[in-house]
């Protein structure tokens, strides 16, 4: 018997992604290992030293993608990952790296972060990826390669500047480093790399298979069925308990080595972001949000009252990646950018009410209160601003791109775990409470402002809804009746302030219909592909939908769905609480003029086509802009009919 096993797979037989950027390629394409290929396109339209590195790729691997720019590379790199296509599919992406970025001293024209267009190119562009890979859980399929060159006039680069090179490339996430022009030699080691994450993958996926087949036993129930996704139903219940019980400390894990590289400049920008409603988080890659977090939290923690509760800059780095590892990249809508922006809402929220100090803005004044608070409105305190803070991060942690009723349907462990109530709403508490006992212990410590984190979670359950609009209404009532607080007793004092704060979780959750209406479009698009992602697996299990009605796939459906939730959850919800903090107003302001965009948008005539037919429109792309006038006041009630019935 040999003493080596026979492969499976050839290593020359896996099909390898390999991605190739450079600013100097002319063309976007994709080049396969074809002779007269390369003579005809390459070696004619791209400059020599393209050509040759184009070559040598297509020596070992079967095509390559040649790009020039970060959108391209992203693009190609993520969208078989979304389309679930490539699940054993290493992507080798090979990354040209101005020398010049490793000297900012001697080169000072050189920026680390842009490119010559605004994209991320070179060091950053490795920072990008290796972000992008760790917060989508693809960390361990990809393999991001610097190609640096080195001129004739620096060969003669100390062996210490050329360790530091490297180093800096390793740090940013690089799984190889290459300096000079590609060779036999350096693309095999890169093949070695690849066909390495490729066995890697290949255990995972044989892992996840045993857990299907049921021979892995739930510490709350035990599935010998086949149905898909049963791995899905364990894995939620068995990585709650896990973290309950455990007892080690795990900052010394894998999350936590990566580094979070921003540069000032972009700091800057992502400041004004956040000072503004408007804030777009497609805009920002996820080291980006995480400063975005660290400053709406550290603004907070800059008042006085809370200096118990502060921590170190890299104690709180390190929390917002456990909380970032904590959410499914691969879930469309509920994941780490979504966080992100219901923090920066309420954050935004917090500052028009006077609940935290005015914060710099665009136009180099301050954000702060626009109305004052109502004095039959209990005052939202430092502690309370600061627990709304924390609530918004980790109100959907570990959410499986699936509903509450999904989970029901499917007699999942986690259902039966909390009694078909408030199921993902008590899951993301529970799971979110175990971070933050490892992260930040003297908040978890502290049982009014845990309770209270808790409450406004389980405030986010749409199931809810109703029963928290009635108690918004009883609030409005007692304050008409007794206008002065001071005649409340200290009960009545502290619920109202509770259920104001969860409403203002409320608010933050479906702030994306009172955003600018193309960055709620985005949203609107992300939220109905999570739907449709359901909708599959539910077909796939056999099992009966637990959606109201079934998503929609064109625009003008869409479109209707969320003008009905607009007018049946969003404007009472954000007029009423506009109401008791009127420095709110703004919020209901925006949402008017979203419904009369959304309203021309269907005046336009669609024919009911579907997101992929309609020109320059995915299943990503907001709505086109629309000019035609809206319905005039007297046309509207005939209007709003028409499109109910419909």
């Amino acid at each position: 018997m040999d003493i080596m096993e026979e492969p499976q797979v050839a290593m020359e037989d896996i099909h390898y992604r390999v991605i190739y950027v450079n600013r100097s390629v002319s063309e976007d394409r994709c080049i396969q290992r074809n002779p007269r290929h390369l003579d005809e396109v390459v070696a004619k339209t791209e400059p020599k030293c393209i050509g040759d590195t184009v070559k040598c790729i297509l020596e070992v691997f079967s095509e390559a993608y040649l790009c020039s720019t970060e959108g391209a590379c992203m693009s190609h790199w993520l969208k078989p990952q979304e389309d679930h296509e490539a699940d054993l599919q290493p992507t080798i992406i090979l990354l040209d790296t101005p020398y010049q970025q490793f000297f900012p001293a001697q080169f000072p024209n050189e920026r680390r972060d842009e490119s010559h267009d605004g994209n991320s190119y070179g060091l950053s562009l490795l920072k990008k990826v290796e972000s992008e890979a760790r917060a989508r859980h693809l960390y361990e399929q990809v393999i991001p390669v610097p190609l640096i060159q080195l001129p004739d006039s620096m060969n003669n680069v100390s062996g210490a500047d050329r360790t530091r090179m490297r180093q800096q490339c390793i740090d940013f996430g690089a799984k190889a480093v290459l300096s000079g022009p590609l060779n036999a030699k350096s693309i095999t080691v890169i093949q070695d790399r690849a066909y390495h994450a490729y066995k890697d993958a290949l255990s995972r996926k044989q892992a996840l298979a045993d857990v299907r087949k049921g021979r892995k036993r739930s510490l709350i129930a035990v599935f010998n069925d086949t149905r898909p996704y049963g791995y899905l139903r364990e894995y939620l219940v068995e990585s709650l308990i896990k973290k309950i019980c455990s007892t080690e400390d795990d900052r010394d894990d894998e999350i936590y080595k990566a580094n979070v590289s921003v540069s000032p400049e972009k700091r800057a920008e992502i400041s004004r972001a956040i000072s503004t409603w408007h804030f777009d988080a497609h805009k920002f890659d996820y080291d980006e949000l995480i400063v975005a977090a660290e400053l709406t939290l550290n603004h907070a923690l800059s008042m006085p009252e809370l200096t118990a509760f502060r921590i170190s800059s890299w104690q709180l780095q390190n929390f917002l990646k456990a909380c970032r590892a904590a959410y499914m990249g691969f879930v469309p809508y509920h994941n780490f950018r979504h966080v992100i922006d219901v923090l920066q809402a309420t954050f935004h929220q917090l500052l028009r009410i006077g609940a935290l100090p005015p914060y710099p803005n665009v136009n180099g004044n301050h954000t702060g209160p626009t109305a004052k608070c109502s004095a039959t409105t209990p005052s939202i305190g430092p502690e309370e601003a600061f627990t709304l803070l924390l609530t918004a991060i980790g109100h959907d942690v570990l959410h499986p791109g699936v509903n509450n009723g999904f989970l029901i349907e499917a007699r999942a462990p986690l259902a039966e775990l909390y009694n078909d109530r408030s199921v993902l709403e008590n899951f993301h508490s529970t799971s979110y409470c175990q971070i933050l006992k490892r992260h930040w212990p003297m908040f978890y410590e502290n049982r009014r402002l845990r309770t209270l984190m808790i409450s406004c979670i389980l405030a986010t359950d749409m199931a809810l809804h109703f029963d928290y609009m009635a108690k918004l209404g009883n609030l409005q009532k007692l304050r008409a009746q007794q206008p002065d607080l001071g005649g409340w007793n200290e009960k009545a004092v502290e619920e109202a302030r509770v259920l104001v704060c969860a409403l203002i979780i409320k608010c933050a959750d479906i702030s994306n219909v009172a955003r600018r209406h193309d960055i709620g479009a985005q949203w609107m698009h992300l939220l109905n592909d999570e739907l449709i992602l359901q909708t599959q697996i539910e077909r796939d299990m056999g099992q009966k939908t637990a959606l109201v009605a079934p998503p929609s796939t064109s625009l003008d459906g869409r479109i209707r769905s969320q003008l009905k939730f607009m007018e049946l959850f969003a404007f009472p919800l954000f007029r009423g609480v506009a109401d008791i903090l009127p420095g709110l107003q703004f919020s209901v302001d925006e949402m008017e003029l979203n419904l009369t965009h959304f309203e021309n948008q269907l005046l336009l005539p669609s024919g009911g086509s579907t997101m992929e037919n309609q020109p320059g429109i995915s299943k990503h792309s907001p709505p086109p802009k629309c000019d035609a006038e809206p319905p005039t006041e007297k046309e509207r009630p005939q209007w709003k009919a028409q499109w109910r019935a419909s």
